[in-house]
């Protein structure tokens, strides 16, 4: 029942956000073709009606996996996982689980909204398709970071504070970004926001100025957080008691 309720919640969110920004601010991205909306997302100037129409999506994609691990190390399912698994490897497959699980996401998400802009405009006229690669590498590996964070905060504390400490961050890292866009000051503070990369135009991807987040280093450091929370969560389940 509960998954049904993630599963509603999560298609609904999509299909809404994808209406609102073909219906309402197709004035606004149709100048860069038709590239998702999504993954140009959120000017370094903060839009705050463009930032609660992206932010939709991930709250409800972190509400998706929320309590995933908890519930499968916790209660009944920490026995079978004594009984049949090796710890580490009990992880590893469980966040690779994860990482094919957002593929299939992004896949639906990126589908519903040109769905949706076929129903709308009756049109897709040209894509890029390089560029809408690079969108979709950047934002896959970005959201990932995010989610496997949220994942590992489980293995220390409930799952519902950690869902609403990674939410807290994204929401924290977009508006403080926008500040630092405005002042045009303390640019390396940028890599530590890791939900702006995957943002088109507070990227490289799409906005060419010399004061903007860079790919050749957000995804290397991307590899590098993901390394990071891996490793971290690894030591954790290892000293984790299921008895």
């Amino acid at each position: 029942m509960r998954n049904n309720m993630r599963n509603f919640i999560l298609i609904f969110s999509c299909v809404f956000q994808s209406y609102s920004f073909v219906t309402f601010f197709s004035s606004f991205y149709n100048q860069w073709g038709h590239i998702p909306s999504y993954l140009i997302a959120i000017p370094t100037e903060t839009s705050y009606p463009l930032m609660i129409m992206w932010y939709i999506v991930f709250s409800s994609v972190s509400l998706y996996f929320s309590g995933d691990l908890y519930d499968r190390i916790h209660g009944f399912g920490k026995y079978i996982l004594v009984r049949n698994y090796n710890k580490k490897m009990f992880l590893l497959r469980f966040m690779g689980s994860i990482a094919i699980k957002i593929i299939f996401i992004l896949i639906i998400q990126t589908s519903i909204y040109y769905l949706t802009m076929l129903f709308i405009d009756h049109d897709l006229h040209s894509i890029e398709w390089l560029l809408l690669f690079k969108s979709l590498l950047i934002y896959y590996i970005t959201m990932l970071t995010l989610i496997l964070l949220q994942i590992g905060l489980e293995l220390y504390i409930s799952p519902q504070i950690a869902f609403l400490i990674v939410n807290i961050y994204v929401v924290f890292s977009i508006l403080l970004a926008g500040l630092i866009f405005d002042y045009r000051a303390y640019k390396y503070l940028l890599y530590f926001l890791i939900p702006n990369f995957m943002m088109g135009l507070r990227t490289d991807i799409i906005n060419q100025q010399d004061f903007i987040i860079e790919l050749n280093y957000a995804i290397p450091l991307l590899v590098l957080y993901i390394s990071t929370i891996i490793c971290l969560s690894l030591q954790k389940i290892m000293k984790k008691d299921f008895y």
